[in-house]
């Protein structure tokens, strides 16, 4: 079509769309009758993907199969320990309640082991592996296969709020120590006989200090127990002679003491560990018979540390991993990793020197994985994903191609619908792609390294990654030729830098959006408006994110919507509509509301069930239904983990579909659904199918 007859039927279609609004009623709470949808130009229905099921009428949208991308035995989630035994590497993964064991370099099978594994202990002599549990005060005992028994550690005379801190063993003495927090007036060190399996004593700690890290000191048979006094800002090391189980010596550390290791190197006969000084000055420390003999500053707090071989490895959250000699006590450089979003633990495998790091991606547990390094060549030789849960999933209708961004694997994965065609490996861990489907290529951002990569789409290959200054959410805007990343714009075809936007939320001084990233991003293809989703600006109760709304052309902004928190919206370019699902925390309800694309008039809102988190929404085009992906954060009764099928022209409800625990992602390749769940490693398919529209629902107040 001609681009003059194109912008003119434009421009009718919104001039009918904006009549026809008029006499509505804006009250926010009834939904009114949207009416039929003007059809702004002929689309071609898209091919839908082969399936295995008899061709039927469809009457209603309903699960029609599953679909495997990444094959895993289950999701270890959120990798907080590691531990080796037998020659086997065990990780605990504290969101998914279980221990993963890894054989040959790949996630074999997983053991359910109860709430919140939060440390591992190996035994070799016995081949026994113990589980702590920072949920319930529980340590398991596991012969490496199944969990043969548990037993609380609680203590009784200290009531509630009881929480474990860390786990130690002592395979010599045939002990655990657990540090154990509890109310006033102290701590205590509980001690666990490993052969009994019993809490043989408790070591009280006669101090009102939160209890940090535990090392054994083999040597000289103590354990070192680090503290930290928040009355007086003061860090210590403390000796517990293992023998008469008393208090011996004391070390005052600087600054606020030590934050996250404390480790004993056998080799050497001395410990080591991390402390602040004046909130910012991070250095490492070697403890000699008692004494602080020697220091090294670091430009970072660590997150993990390991000592073998003569070394001592260190990794923060977001840097690669810097190795020190234990002879010289000097730097010997850095190993690239990527350990973003954050490292929680680190084990040397001497006979195979291997290094194995373990990305806990708490805020992402769809990145959860093991990053192994190769000693011999300081390099990540290759990375074993722990999780098999897509973090987004794109349609490609022209090729008739489903693409699944897979952090923990490093990798996107194409599929037709049925079985997996392709794995296209990262350098580091996605974190978002748009795909431009006329061009065929996909544009793939990363959690860190400040790079995009391009995929040819059509052959499943990596064609470019290219440095920029920036990352987080994209999105393209074809008809300016410009891929937006953050609060950036780049040049399409050489990813040049073109320019950036600011907005300005609620509070004084206008603020940027990219001091706190866009969390969405949606570019409006028919008319030229960019919808951000960023924070408001508010600091306290009631922060949260709101719509802003972008000029196409000029990038400024037009508007904003007052409502917060935005936790989803989606676009129906041909009614001009747009949709967003937002989260009121005071209240404990959700809402659905419809804008006008143009402007971010608000057209209509209607809640939706109480006590929810509409954690995905899916727009299907072809069939003009809303999906709502409705998780549970607390006891509800009908929308505990549902899919809520809504027409866009009436919002009534066409079906409801139980699901998984934890819906993530979604996707619509013709007349078919992808749901990614967090407890499943499979995609649920659902068929679509266009439907009469039913009536709108009753208002209610």
């Amino acid at each position: 079509m001609p681009h003059t007859l194109s912008k003119l039927l434009s421009m009718l279609c919104l001039i009918g769309l904006l009549a026809s609004l008029l006499g509505c009623d804006t009250a926010p709470t009834p939904p009114m009758d949207l009416g039929t949808p003007t059809t702004l130009s002929a689309t071609p229905t898209p091919t839908p993907p082969a399936t295995s099921e008899p061709a039927a009428a469809c009457t209603t949208p309903a699960v029609v199969g599953k679909l495997n991308l990444l094959p895993l035995p289950d999701n270890v989630l959120e990798p907080v320990a590691l531990a080796m035994l037998n020659g086997r590497l065990y990780v605990a993964g504290q969101r998914s309640h279980n221990v993963g064991v890894i054989e040959n370099e790949q996630l074999s099978r997983v053991i359910p082991v109860g709430s919140e594994p939060t440390a591992l202990v190996a035994d070799e002599a016995s081949g026994k592996l113990f589980v702590l549990h920072s949920q319930g005060l529980l340590l398991s005992m596991l012969d490496g296969e199944r969990v043969q028994a548990t037993i609380p550690l609680s203590n009784s005379l200290k009531g509630e709020f009881q929480s474990a801190l860390s786990m130690v063993g002592d395979p010599l003495n045939h002990r655990l120590y657990v540090a154990l927090r509890t109310p006033l007036p102290d701590p205590e060190i509980v001690v666990v006989d490993t052969q009994a399996f019993t809490v043989s004593t408790r070591v009280p700690f006669n101090r009102n200090n939160s209890i940090n890290q535990m090392a054994l000191d083999t040597a000289r048979n103590e354990l070192l127990v680090a503290d930290y006094d928040a009355t007086h800002s003061t860090g210590y090391i403390n000796t517990l002679d293992l023998q008469s189980l008393r208090w011996t010596d004391e070390i005052k550390m600087a600054g606020k003491g030590v934050s996250n290791f404390l480790l004993y190197d056998p080799q050497s006969s001395r410990a080591y560990t991390d402390y602040t000084e004046m909130w910012s000055d991070h250095h490492i420390g070697v403890i000699d018979s008692g004494r602080l003999v020697s220091s090294l500053t670091i430009d970072r707090q660590p997150q993990a540390a390991q000592v073998a071989g003569g070394r001592l490895y260190l990794t923060n959250s977001y840097s690669s991993t810097l190795m020190v000699n234990l002879q010289t006590f000097q730097t010997m450089g850095t190993i690239d990793v990527d350990a973003a979003p954050e490292v929680s633990a680190l084990l040397v495998d001497a006979p195979h020197e291997r290094l194995y790091i373990a990305v806990r991606a708490r805020y992402w547990p769809e990145a959860s994985r093991i990053e192994v390094v190769d000693l011999k060549r300081m390099a990540v030789a290759h990375v074993i994903p722990l999780s098999a849960q897509p973090r987004q999933l794109v349609a490609d209708a022209t090729r008739n191609r489903l693409y699944a961004l897979m952090p923990a694997a490093r990798a996107v994965v194409a599929s037709d619908g049925q079985r997996v065609l392709a794995q296209v490996s990262l350098e580091r861990a996605p974190f978002q792609m748009v795909l431009d489907e006329a061009a065929g290529k996909l544009y793939i951002s990363e959690f860190s390294g400040n790079s995009v990569n391009v995929m040819d789409a059509a052959a499943s290959k990596l064609v470019e990654r290219k440095s920029i200054n920036g990352s987080g959410v994209v999105a393209v805007d074809k008809a300016r030729s410009r891929l937006l990343v953050s609060n950036r714009t780049y040049a399409l075809d050489t990813l040049a830098p073109t320019g950036q936007y600011t907005v300005t939320p609620f509070t004084p001084p206008p603020g940027v959006i990219y001091l706190r990233p866009p969390e969405a991003l949606l570019v409006n293809p028919s008319v030229p408006r960019i919808y951000a989703v960023g924070w408001n600006g508010v600091l306290g109760g009631n922060d949260g994110n709101i719509i802003y709304l972008l000029d196409g052309d000029t990038l400024q902004q037009l508007s904003r919507d007052f409502d917060w928190t935005v936790t989803n919206i989606a676009l129906d370019d041909e009614a001009q509509r747009l949709y967003a699902t937002l989260y009121v925390k005071h209240t404990e309800t959700t809402r659905l509301k419809v804008f006008d694309a143009l402007n971010l008039t608000p057209i209509s809102a209607m809640y939706l069930p109480t006590r929810t988190w509409v954690k995905t929404m899916l727009l299907n085009s072809n069939t003009h239904h809303l999906f709502l992906a409705h998780a549970r954060y607390v006891n509800t009764t009908e929308a505990d983990n549902t899919l809520e099928v809504l027409d866009t022209r009436t919002l009534g409800r066409v079906a409801l579909l139980a699901l998984n625990r934890g819906p993530t992602v979604m996707a619509a390749l013709g007349e078919r659904v992808y749901i990614a769940s967090s407890t499943d490693t499979n995609l649920t398919i659902v068929r679509d199918c266009a439907l009469p529209a039913p009536p709108p629902p009753t208002a209610t107040p």
